[in-house]
């Protein structure tokens, strides 16, 4: 009976021990398996990041009347006019807009402005007032626009007229008086320099000072998950700017180039100037920090588990895991980025070293981390998103990213190409 127990004890060691060498067998046997390095164009050190030159780019363009005069400060309350006193007989007159402009296209290409003003005059005859005059008015200003392109633009054929919306009256012992007789004789006489000013005003408004005026004032940047987002000073034209039923279509040719940091850039001075090529490639240039490659990293599953912190020096990326498998054993690993191909970044492990780690699980443990960092993809084709996502209410339509170059500072990592296109502005 005891030989059977100790017969039956030895084949349960036995077994037990065969589970335990083909259990070590499997481990090594896995370790040992080889994970193919990421293929592709290894990423070069470098002390910063280069800047990229900019190109011209063509964006159709729509900007709806409503946006066109908030830009122009054409809202209610601005003063259009206001003359000056005359000799003899004074008729001081200020007109100020009342409601947003309407505009109306004329079968003969000239262009209608019709813009509602509150008009009030205060005539005095030999210095002596004669009360406030108030009426209402419908301003029309006709004019042809000429526009080929910044240095090759005009506008001709201005001509202002009035009809009345509520006729002139001014208060006699507090009974309104209509005046009306009185009042368009000494408008009429102010029609040519009211004409004259309003002429000016528009060149004004639309003068290459003006518009550089304007172009600074909009914002050039926005923040989105990557970063700040912004364009390089830039050179704008505008070509073949035509006025329709509900605003201006044209396009902008604008020579830049854009930005990704982590922080925001002060904005560069743009400026008006005629260009006279330009195509749908946009240079870009971005700088992911490893504190942004980080949390980019923790987005995709097979880093989830791990705790780890990235650096770099002059040969490689440096990363730290810690608390591997829920222990305290930690890992240094050495990295480059990879350029996989025109749109794709990968991974590529130079070494692996292990603490805390028992030695008959090491080769396990380094091919699993290999292997998790070998299958990292960053597709750049998921950045273009943002362009449909800003405050300009610039879109990228069939948007493509050409990344030519990939490189790494001591601060992160930073990529160099073009984005390609149909760029449109709707405003």
């Amino acid at each position: 009976m005891e030989a059977s127990i100790l017969r039956l004890a030895g084949l349960r060691l036995l077994l037990y021990m065969r589970y335990l060498f083909l259990s070590f067998i499997g481990l090594v046997l896995m370790g040992c398996q080889r994970v193919v390095p990421t293929a592709g164009v290894v990423a070069k050190y470098q002390k910063l990041v280069p800047q990229v030159a900019n190109k011209a780019v063509t964006i159709d363009f729509k900007l709806s009347y409503d946006s066109l005069f908030s830009y122009f400060n054409l809202q209610a309350g601005k003063v259009l006019f206001d003359s000056k006193n005359q000799s003899g007989l004074d008729f001081p007159l200020s007109v100020r807009v009342l409601q947003k402009p309407q505009v109306q296209m004329r079968t003969n290409g000239l262009l209608g402005i019709k813009l509602p003003v509150q008009v009030d005059a205060r005539p005095s005859i030999v210095g002596i007032n004669t009360g406030l005059i108030q009426a209402k008015s419908n301003l029309m200003l006709d004019l042809k626009w000429n526009w080929k392109d910044i240095n090759h633009r005009n506008i001709s054929d201005f001509k202002f007229t009035y009809s009345w919306i509520s006729q002139p009256e001014m208060r006699v012992l507090g009974f309104p008086v209509q005046v009306q007789g009185v009042v368009e004789p000494l408008i009429d006489r102010q029609i040519p320099e009211i004409q004259s000013k309003l002429s000016q005003q528009v060149n004004q408004v639309t003068s290459t000072t003006s518009l550089t005026r304007l172009i600074n004032k909009l914002p050039m940047s926005f923040d989105s998950p990557l970063g700040n987002i912004h364009f390089q000073g830039a050179e704008v034209d505008m070509k073949d700017l035509v006025f329709q039923s509900n605003g201006l279509e044209g396009k902008l040719q604008i020579r830049t180039a854009l930005s990704l940091t982590d922080s925001f850039s002060i904005q560069s001075a743009s400026r008006w100037t005629e260009l006279r090529s330009a195509s749908n490639q946009l240079p870009f240039r971005l700088e992911l920090s490893y504190k942004r490659l980080e949390d980019l990293l923790k987005k995709y599953p097979q880093f989830k588990s791990y705790q780890f912190k990235l650096g770099a020096d002059s040969t490689s990326i440096s990363v730290k895991l810690n608390a591997i498998d829920g222990k305290r054993a930690e890992a240094n690993i050495r990295l480059n980025p990879v350029l996989m191909d025109s749109a794709t970044i990968g991974l590529r492990v130079k070494s692996i070293d292990l603490i805390g780690v028992p030695f008959f699980v090491r080769g396990h443990l380094k091919r699993k981390i290999n292997q998790s960092i070998s299958q990292f993809r960053y597709s750049g084709k998921e950045s273009l998103r943002v362009f449909n996502q800003n405050i300009w209410g610039l879109k990228l339509a069939d948007g493509q990213i050409s990344i030519e170059r990939l490189l790494f500072t001591d601060t992160g990592i930073g990529l160099l190409g073009e984005i390609v296109g149909n760029w449109e502005l709707r405003k």
